[in-house]
């Protein structure tokens, strides 16, 4: 709800940019917070499966975040997606 509500207020004051990736920074405690307890979490059922693609998309998508955030802080403030 909290990263849902960021997400809002964020492109509410700042249109579609790249700024957006701000949205996902919740994601950082929850993947160490993960990674703490993978020991924990069987590797061999779909839960712990799951759990690990989860956690490679999230990075993935963290990694894109932060060149958008870069960029953003570089001046490419223009927005994605005109309109919205």
């Amino acid at each position: 709800m909290i990263g849902a509500m960021l997400m809002s207020l964020l492109t509410a004051r700042f249109g579609f940019t790249r700024i957006l990736g701000l949205g996902h920074v919740l994601w950082i405690p929850l993947l160490g917070w993960l990674a703490f307890r993978l020991g924990e979490i069987p590797a061999d059922d779909a839960f712990g499966v799951w759990i690990r693609g989860l956690m490679v998309v999230n990075t993935l998508s963290l990694v894109l975040d932060a060149a958008d955030v870069i960029r953003y802080a570089a001046g490419d403030r223009k927005e994605v997606v005109a309109g919205l």
